[in-house]
């Protein structure tokens, strides 16, 4: 299966610099898909903060809908603070089209500051292929070549 044809990858935030700010990704219309893949990068992070990953949803894309069940969490321990690469993920299986049509991330350090590296959606299980990645600055296919 090549994933870039077969899946919707789409950066909903991007960097943001250490603080205790929460951040909102931008509205993620998920009609015509089955679920989607939130995954939540992190940068720089202090011991003893937290961190809340967190999505909303609403009939409309306008932003402050409603909680979903959906929420990682994540205290900040002196070895995940020495971390260089960190993630949060949260997947949304077959939201309410009725209710949960737009979807919102949502991102919040607290405690201590947090270097936020981005939110990145994957929509998957579309009724239709999904259209050219655009919202990627490039994407390619990598085959391996057939064994003589």
């Amino acid at each position: 299966m090549n994933a870039l044809t077969n899946l919707k990858i789409t950066q909903l935030l991007g960097y943001f610099a250490a603080g205790t700010t929460a951040k909102k990704g931008d509205m993620l219309d998920m009609a015509g898909f089955e679920g989607c893949l939130f995954i939540f990068q992190m940068g720089t992070l202090i011991e003893a903060g937290t961190l809340v990953a967190s999505i909303s949803g609403n009939t409309t894309s306008v932003t402050g809908g409603t909680a979903l069940d959906a929420t990682a969490s994540h205290t900040v321990t002196a070895v995940t603070a020495a971390l260089t690469q960190s993630a949060l993920a949260i997947d949304v299986y077959q939201p309410e089209p009725s209710l949960n049509r737009y979807l919102e991330a949502i991102i919040t350090p607290a405690v201590q500051n947090a270097v936020i590296l981005g939110i990145t959606a994957i929509q998957y299980g579309g009724k239709l292929k999904p259209e050219d990645v655009t919202d990627l600055l490039a994407s390619t296919l990598a085959t391996s070549p057939l064994p003589a």
